[in-house]
């Protein structure tokens, strides 16, 4: 009892001269509201972009989020976005502003192989010529089967749990394209062991709070992390090791862990678990939750047969069941529509040099050192370049010029920009137009059968998004059932 007291007193302490030293760190740059001890994190976590929106209105484009162990400036508006999304790594960077957030990947990402190749600069140039389109022409024709075996699934169902068969669908086609189906079946076939549960889980450890606020092995959450963490990269480096002691058999697998081990062999072993890792979850956290909200949206607001008109007109064009990206402007709309409203809370960076960041036409200093967060998703909520903002409204996409505009802009950033642009914008619109949508659409009848509640949620769609368990787009708080059912055609 005596010895938890002190170190009780002593942890707070230590949290009290922490926070009294980096009380000025952000100078005259204002301070969001929240509570004295935990700052804003729980206002934050209850409602992030209304909170953000909020925030904007009382605070300006620029301002301080103080998440108790993390403290960052907020920027706002497009010059910020444009500003801080076209400069280099030596004035803003962008993997040091994720370790912060993430620390796990610290080791990986500054990683000198013992030929002395620094892991951060080649994973990029791996990535890069991996997502090619002959590549993903074959992946497509692995995902087809993975999504036709889900969906027989799902139609055998009295109704399913929306996002969670979306996501094990898309478990196992991420899987199958980064580590092999194979891997994918063989460890979730485990005894005792649900491998998409236990990734989903995983996820929403990285976003809880006292993992941000305390150290790993504080709390149950933080130990429950590191162990799953642990599980999840040791299978991986299983994998690696042995393919590495029988090369010749394992040359002609087209999955990106082989990519990596024919490029460089074993020279990059200590980073191959956490970076695949890392790519399986990009592959899935945004994924799953643009195509479900889609869906949502697109049912609630009477556009799910103008979706599926686009896709029976281009029926005659799909080869094996893949259809062209050319012909389905629509869905790509209400895609583009859906990434507005819930894709892109924060892109943090570090500020490596003395820099300055906009507020209106003025310009203020942030220092080196500082930890700077944009949000397109909070831009993308402002009424001067999106009428009626807080709807869901697809045909505000349907304009390419203004489409292109408001990208070309900063005002709309649903994959990225420039330099460090997500990767798997290919790899997304191949799957979920390419394949899932597509396949469901022409095949099946999909309708919402419980959970919904009238005029809950963006655009009143039922369903309030969980914003505390996903990395990137959340899902629905509660469950979401569906039926699935064969279409007569």
């Amino acid at each position: 009892m005596g010895f938890t007291l002190v170190f009780t007193l002593l942890i707070a302490s230590a949290a009290f001269l922490y926070l009294l030293k980096r009380k000025n760190a952000y100078g005259n740059i204002p301070l969001a509201k929240g509570s004295t001890w935990m700052g804003v994190g729980k206002d934050f976590a209850l409602n992030p972009v209304g909170f953000l929106v909020e925030q904007r209105r009382k605070l300006g484009d620029v301002f301080v989020m103080d998440l108790f162990i993390l403290k960052f400036v907020v920027l706002l508006g497009a010059k910020n976005s444009s500003k801080v999304l076209k400069a280099s790594d030596n004035e803003f960077h962008f993997l040091e502003g994720i370790i912060k957030t993430q620390p796990q990947l610290k080791s990986m990402a500054f990683y000198v192989s013992p030929e002395g190749n620094p892991w951060y600069e080649v994973s990029f140039k791996f990535l890069r010529s991996f997502m090619d389109n002959t590549r993903l022409d074959n992946y497509q024709k692995e995902w087809i089967k993975i999504a036709k075996k889900h969906f027989n699934e799902w139609e055998k169902q009295e109704s399913i749990n929306w996002f969670i068969s979306i996501s094990n669908l898309l478990l196992e086609a991420s899987f199958t394209s980064s580590i092999g189906q194979d891997f994918y079946l063989k460890v979730a076939s485990e005894e005792g062991r649900n491998l998409p549960d236990e990734y989903r889980r995983y996820e929403s450890l990285i976003v809880n709070p006292l993992n941000f606020a305390l150290p790993k092995w504080m709390t149950p959450q933080g130990r429950e992390f590191v162990r799953i963490e642990n599980r999840l990269l040791l299978d991986i480096h299983e994998e690696c090791v042995r393919r590495l002691k029988d090369p010749e058999a394992h040359k002609d697998r087209t999955d990106y862990l082989q990519y990596l081990l024919n490029q460089a062999g074993g020279e990059f072993l200590a980073c191959y678990p956490m970076h695949l890792l890392s790519v399986s979850l990009a592959a899935h956290t945004n994924t799953v939750g643009t195509f479900a909200w889609t869906a949502l949206q697109s049912l609630n607001a009477g556009k799910m047969d103008r979706i599926r008109k686009e896709i029976d007109e281009n029926e005659e064009k799909a080869v094996g069941g893949i259809y062209p990206l050319t012909g389905t402007p629509f869905l790509e709309a209400c895609m583009r529509e859906t990434g507005r409203l819930y894709t892109n809370l924060l892109m943090m960076r570090k500020v490596k040099e003395d820099s300055t960041v906009f507020v209106g036409d003025s310009e203020i200093p942030v220092s080196k050192g500082s930890l700077i967060a944009l949000s397109p998703i909070t831009n993308q909520q402002d009424p001067n370049i999106f009428e009626e903002p807080s709807k869901w409204i697809p045909e505000r996409f349907l304009d390419e010029d203004k489409y292109k505009n408001w990208f070309r802009n900063q005002e709309f950033v649903q994959f990225g920009w420039g330099r460090h642009a997500c990767l798997g914008e290919r790899f997304t619109h191949r799957l979920l137009r390419g394949i899932m949508w597509t396949n469901l659409l022409r095949n099946y009848e999909i309708e919402l059968v419980d959970g919904k509640r009238e005029g809950v949620g963006i655009n009143g769609v039922g369903f309030e998004p969980d914003w505390g368990n996903n990395v990137g787009t959340p899902f629905a708080k509660g469950r979401v059932g569906v039926k699935v059912s064969k279409r007569r055609l």
